[in-house]
């Protein structure tokens, strides 16, 4: 059997920085150092793509680029970029909403490309090469971008589609607006490969997380329209969700678009192995979001409002993972295997021996978890957080100390089961209530903005953390 392992779950976005939107800047070293004293080995992080407005990480406009408001604005400072007094000067030492935090750091980044376009950097070897490693997404994900933010619509009704056409047609000269992108992605890729580093060096290994679709509005289905469910003009035929289940009891709409699975079979899942490929050079391991999305999803018709409205499709099954084991391990996946699972489903997971997912806060078969192969956690950025959770669980206890001794029970609880790996929430360690969850399924505003204080982690909190792993071998 292999080592059990523990961790928490934590996104970056949520460090609270100086500069607002949380980074992989020194606060996340920090934090780091954090899960080496409390002597656990595994990071949890949502997904790391580019977000929406509404900064949800599962609602990504490419599948390969990285999230540039994690960029630290402190790491482009200490590498020459940018100075000090420039950034003070924006910033006034103001606590920032995560919207005025991306309008300043727009303003940083672009005095950072000013001194990578003036010194010629563009030209170094280390830009040049991640150009080069990076070409099957960078330049059409760059493109997308500068014609995205040059038309302020949906790609399906642009008027030209692509760069040359835009620069041909309406006489302008946008190169530089493609360089800037890369340059952002270069930074993010230097950055993040730097914190992984400085994380595996001290004995942690990073889960990612693939979300399984993508929006509409995103690089992959304006270039691969025909991998998607649409029709003759771009819009989507049909939209990503889920029926009624434990976590909503109307179901949930995502609205992302869904995926054409025979188009990805005629190239034997290019696409999707090349995406793997990418997350895996970020992470040490790959949360694959909506397994049962592989066996058989759920399609609703554009335009409809009730997420109960659809019909279940197969997906590709046990032919893409086939595939996909070509070019990774099983060991690389963790498959979150839950909702309404089938046996089909568990057939599946159980023919490859993908290692599930097990979150106590939500009604689970035991039939499914014959063995140790699996992920426990006391809970996840779609559940409350423990304590809020207990508290509406057990109404009878209302003394803040119990509650706290009894969240404590159940993290060693948790801790001491036969999983291979367990995952608490930084929130769940930090007795916070229900107020600073990270998401509400179904709920479109006060979502994925949740701060973490790491002045609120406790030395006792630490050692607790760490004697509970210790006992339970971790």
């Amino acid at each position: 059997m292999s080592q059990k392992k523990s961790g928490v779950l934590l996104h970056p976005s949520s460090f609270s920085t100086q500069y607002g939107y949380g980074d992989i800047g020194l606060y996340a070293y920090r934090y780091v150092d954090f899960l080496r004293q409390a002597g656990q080995n595994l990071w949890q992080v949502l997904p790391l793509g580019p977000v929406n407005e509404s900064d949800c990480p599962y609602q990504s406009s490419s599948a390969f680029a990285g999230n540039i408001y994690l960029i630290s604005v402190e790491l482009l400072i200490l590498d020459g970029y940018v100075k000090q007094e420039y950034v003070n000067g924006l910033f006034n030492g103001q606590v920032l909403s995560f919207e005025q935090s991306k309008q300043l750091k727009n303003v940083v980044f672009h005095k950072s490309f000013q001194r990578f376009t003036e010194n010629k950097m563009f030209l170094l070897d280390s830009f040049l090469d991640f150009c080069l490693r990076n070409q099957y997404w960078l330049e059409d994900y760059s493109s997308y971008v500068v014609l995205q933010e040059y038309f302020s619509i949906g790609w399906e009704q642009w008027p030209v589609n692509n760069i040359q056409s835009l620069q041909s047609k309406y006489n302008i000269d946008v190169s530089e607006k493609v360089l800037y992108q890369k340059f952002l992605q270069f930074i993010f890729d230097q950055q993040w490969s730097a914190l992984k580093k400085y994380a595996n060096n001290n004995g942690i290994k990073i889960i990612g997380d693939v979300p399984i679709y993508l929006s509409h509005d995103s690089v992959d289905v304006w270039k691969n329209p025909d991998l998607f469910l649409l029709d003759s003009q771009g819009n989507s035929t049909f939209i990503s969700g889920s029926p009624p289940d434990n976590f909503s009891s109307t179901g949930q709409l995502w609205n992302t678009c869904l995926y054409r699975w025979e188009k990805h079979k005629e190239n034997s899942y290019y696409w999707w192995i090349e995406r793997l490929k990418m997350i895996k050079t970020r992470c040490d391991f790959i949360r694959l979001d909506h397994f049962r999305g592989f066996v058989e999803f759920w399609a609703i018709p554009a335009g409809v409002n009730e997420a109960e409205i659809g019909c279940w499709e197969k997906g590709p099954g046990e032919e893409f993972f086939f595939e996909i084991l070509k070019h990774f391990n099983k060991e690389d996946f963790i498959v979150e295997d839950m909702g309404i699972i089938t046996d089909d489903i568990i057939r599946i997971r159980n023919q490859f021996q993908f290692m599930g997912i097990k979150v106590l806060q939500c009604k689970f078969d035991q039939k499914i978890f014959k063995d140790d192969n699996y992920t426990y956690y006391t809970g996840t950025h779609d559940t409350d957080t423990l304590l809020g959770w207990i508290k509406k669980d057990n109404n009878q206890i209302k003394d803040h100390e119990h509650l706290v001794q009894e969240a404590w029970n159940i993290i060693e609880t948790v801790s001491a089961s036969k999983a291979k790996y367990v995952i608490f929430q930084i929130q769940d360690l930090l007795m916070l209530d229900s107020e600073y969850r990270m998401n509400v399924p179904g709920s479109a505003i006060g979502n994925w903005h949740y701060l973490f204080d790491e002045n609120s982690i406790a030395e006792k909190t630490v050692l607790k953390l760490k004697d509970i792993t210790e006992k339970n071998k971790r």
